[in-house]
Parts: C-alpha cells; structure tokens; sequence
C-alpha cells in the first residue's frame, strides 16, 4: 500500500510540474498564448494543489492510522486468544462449580421456608406446628412408665390492656421479652413455643416427679411479673398457667393439649398468676366455657346482643330519675341470660371493649326518653384501657353521646387494680360533665379510700344489703350509716333491689334518695 501511494505522488507531482513549466514558458509571450496552453498551465496548477492536499492527508490521517494498525491487530488477536477455551476440561469443571452453587442456594431456601414454617417470626421461638410435631415424638419416643411428659400452656395477664392501650409495637416488644425470659428459665431439654397472641407453651421431658414441673411453672410466673422497661415506660403482666401430664392425663398429643389449656382457663378464672393441673371438673367446665365464648363471639359479630332499661325512682316521691341500661343475650338454647352468666366469657374473649362500645352506641337510639339519663356500667378493665377512653372522649365531644344525659357506674373492684389511672379517666369524664356512681358499694374491701380519693355523684346499695332490710338489724344499721356518709361527702344514694313496700318504706325513712329493683320496675327492651 505504501508503495502504491509512493508511484501515484511521483507521477501527479512529476505531471504537475511540466504543466506549469510549459505554463510560464508561455507566460512569457502572452500575446501569442494558446488557450491549450493556458488550460494546462491551470491542470498544472491544480495537479499541485492535490499533491499538497494529499501529503497534509497522508501525514495526519494515514500514517497515525498505519501505525496503530498492526498493534490493534495483535490486541484482537491476543483478546480472542484468550476467550477461546483451551479445554473441555476447563467447560465441565466450571458448570460443575455452578451447578454446586445452585444447590446450595436452593438449601439455604430451603432451610429458610423450613424455618419459617415452623417458628414465629415475632420471637423466633417454635409455632404451634413445630410444638405438635415435638409433642408427638416425645410421646412415641419415651418410656411412659419411667419418665413423665409435662404440657405446659402459658397465657399472659393484662397483656391486652397494654396492647389496647400504648399500640401494637409496645405489645411486640413485651411479647420478645418474655420469650427471652422463658428459654432462660427452663432447660435445654424442654421446648418453648409461641402459640399466637399472648399465649405461649412448653413441652417438659425427661422428668421424673410432678414437683418438678412445679418448680418450672413458679419459675416461669416469677419471670414473667417482673416490669418491663419499654420505651422509658414501666409495664407489668401476669401469667396463668395450665399443666397437662403424660400418661396421667393422655397419651394422645390432641388430647393433652386441649387439657393443658383447660387447665390454663382454670388458672385465669380462679386468681391469675398461678399455674393449676388438669382435673375432671375443670375438663368439664372449660369445655362448656369455651362453647359459650365461641357462642358469645357470634352473637357480637351479628348484633344479637339486646339492652334492657329499668327505671329508678325518687324514694319518697315516685318520680323518675333516671334508667339503667342493662345488657341481655337471647341465647339460642339457654333463653334469655343476663350479664352475670356470661360476663366471665366477654373477658376472657377480650369483648369488653367492643361490647361496650356498641351499648355506649346504641344508648341514644334505643333511651326509652329524651328527659331523663340513663345509666351504663363499664366493665374493670375498660378504665385503664387508654384506647377506649379516648373513643368514649370522643363520642362526648362529638354530641354523640349526650353527657348530661350520661351516668357511668363503676364498681369497686375497678378501683382496687389501679386507682390512681382510674381517678385520671373519671376526673376527665366529670370534667365533661358526665355524672358518676360507684356500683355494689360495701362489697368491695376498701370503700372509704375510694370515696376519699373521689368525688362520686351516686352511691348504690348493693342489693344484699337491701334483702336484709326487715329481717336483719346489723343490715339497716349498716344501710342507715352508708346514707349519712354519702349525704355527708354531698352524694346521693341509691338503693338496688327494691322488691317490697318495706324495703321502700324503711329507706325513704332513712334518707335514701333513690330506689330501684322489682317494684319499681322491671327491665325491658326499647320500645
């Protein structure tokens, strides 16, 4: 090529310069000039100006290109060289290598939907699977008539006002604490598990003696009421525990664990705090509670539940005062039952809230008048609920609910678990102008302390007191010097369970302001 370029530069320029020599040969005598002439003297000229323009092409463009040719040659040629495969050695080995590495993976995926399968991502402890599956290897894998196989349920105290109350995320944090306290309580043999929501379970093995399960079970309620440090909060729980035994109780996993929670149940209703063994009564009884609860949770959800009013009169003059809302559930099969037969099943399913909710709703569609108040009592645990108080605020605020037109009874053993945050709901509600009457008042065990830390607007005489009247003299002396004592603090007195005209005789006598109870009238639904 260089060649070539050489021969074609030699024979332009050659051309060019005998063009513009005969040009000027003839410039010489330009009278006499041909026009032949002058045209070659300017192909001449022309010829020159490519032989520069193709120099100035040849030095900059060609030879740089030239130059750099031969090594992006030997680049490309070295780059191929090297991405050719020098074996089929080399393709096997690395296929082998990624073939590995995707099993891997996928066990590690495994291993992972594996875990996931069978623990609660919350605390990271086993679900209620992996503890079934445990439970029915334990039960096949040991001597039963050397060894005993203890199930342990776990259900936390107060757990759900704190949920209600500060949110789901302080609940979460109190929920990993406890698990963290649990695995240190017990061994290295036994199983603890999350069952779901506030409830947790432990399979024992390897023990010889009832006594050891025991030891476990104060351990673990000595654990789990220590207060917990949540977001610069203190918090306390409970927990009620129900223990099942193999081969005592059963040899069939099913069977054990429906007991242990019947057990459990057992535990809560009876004081809270403490742990109890499966026995046929309790069996019996928890069977029959847990149908009522299931019962209870569809009669909410589909509106079934009905508010009754019975009025209350003045004592002396028979006008009316006000009416009191009562909660009444036509049962299917057991007819119309009242609130003391099914009470204990709204808290244990945790309906409090919602079931007063809906009576707190329904009070101003259903008052039987525009007149007069109608009075309402809030379940123990709804003071210290934060979440309803605020929506109970609220419906005052809002004019749903017509706050002179509101009594709130509250008994005493709402008091006796926190007084203090108690006082702070009821100050708020009377701030609002929402009248208030401790319920059932002598039955409790510190009454005075309640009407020295509170103002009240009622007293009412728990209807024990009432039947007496009559036939007893230590209860009319007690009833005579509970009416001096409201009147002096400037509160009035109502009296519960009026049934005859002696009963209304003697307390308008005494001073009682109002009476309730059969003889003035009975309850009944919404017109």
């Amino acid at each position: 090529m260089l060649d070539l370029r050489r021969r074609l530069a030699f024979l332009i320029g050659g051309y060019g310069l005998l063009t513009v020599g005969l040009g000027l040969m003839a410039y010489r005598h330009l009278a006499d000039l041909d026009p032949a002439m002058l045209f070659s003297a300017l192909l001449g000229l022309a010829a020159l100006t490519g032989l520069g323009g193709f120099w100035l092409f040849d030095r900059w463009v060609l030879q740089p290109v030239n130059a750099t040719a031969p090594q992006s040659d030997l680049s490309d040629r070295s780059t191929l060289t090297a991405r050719a495969p020098s074996h089929d050695a080399q393709d096997t080995r690395g296929l082998a290598a990624a073939c590995t590495e995707l099993r891997q993976r996928l066990r590690t995926c495994e291993q992972s939907l594996d875990h996931l399968k069978h623990h609660d991502p919350l605390t990271q402890l086993p679900n209620r699977v992996r503890f079934r599956a445990r439970l029915s290897q334990a039960l096949e894998g040991t001597d039963l008539e050397q060894m005993l196989i203890g199930v342990m349920f776990i259900d936390l105290d107060r757990f759900k006002q704190v949920n209600d109350s500060h949110g789901h995320s302080t609940g979460d944090q109190m929920l990993i604490q406890i698990s963290q306290r649990l695995r240190r309580v017990f061994r290295q043999d036994d199983l603890v598990a999350r069952l779901g929501g506030d409830e947790f379970a432990v399979l024992l093995q390897n023990l010889h003696e009832r006594s050891e399960m025991s030891q476990l079970a104060d351990k673990a309620v000595a654990a789990i009421e220590r207060p917990y440090q949540i977001d610069g909060q203190r918090f306390y729980s409970g927990a009620s525990i129900g223990i099942a035994v193999a081969p005592d109780d059963s040899n069939d996993p099913d069977e054990l664990i429906r007991q242990a929670d019947a057990a459990m149940y057992a535990a809560k209703r009876e004081a809270g705090s403490s742990y109890r063994y499966v026995s046929d009564d309790m069996t019996h009884g928890a069977a029959a509670q847990h149908l009522l609860e299931n019962q209870l949770r569809e009669a909410v959800s589909e509106h079934q539940l009905k508010l009754y009013f019975q009025p209350v009169q003045g004592a002396t003059d028979g006008r009316l005062h006000c009416y009191e809302a009562l909660l009444r559930w036509p049962h299917v099969e057991q007819g119309m039952l009242r609130p003391a037969s099914f009470m204990d099943a709204v808290n244990d399913a945790g309906l409090c809230a919602q079931v007063s909710d809906w009576a707190l709703d329904r009070i101003e569609y259903d008052r039987p008048s525009e007149e007069v108040a109608v009075s309402i009592n809030l379940s123990a645990r709804l003071l210290h609920d934060e979440s309803f108080a605020r929506r109970l605020y609220e419906r005052l605020d809002s004019g749903a609910l017509a706050a002179d037109r509101l009594i709130l009874e509250i008994t005493e053993d709402t008091l006796d678990t926190d007084l203090q945050g108690a006082t702070r709901v009821l100050r708020e509600l009377k701030r609002r102008d929402v009248r208030i009457a401790l319920d059932d008042f002598g039955t409790g065990q510190s009454s005075l302390a309640h009407l020295r830390r509170f103002p009240f607007d009622y007293l009412k005489i728990d209807q024990a007191f009432v039947a007496g009247v009559g036939r007893a003299g230590q209860d009319e002396k007690l009833i005579e010097a509970v009416i001096h004592l409201a009147h002096a603090l400037d509160m009035a007195v109502v009296a519960e369970g009026v049934e005859t005209e002696a009963q209304r005789a003697f307390l308008a006598t005494a001073g009682c302001d109002y009476v309730q109870g059969y003889l003035v009238g009975h309850p009944t639904p919404a017109a």
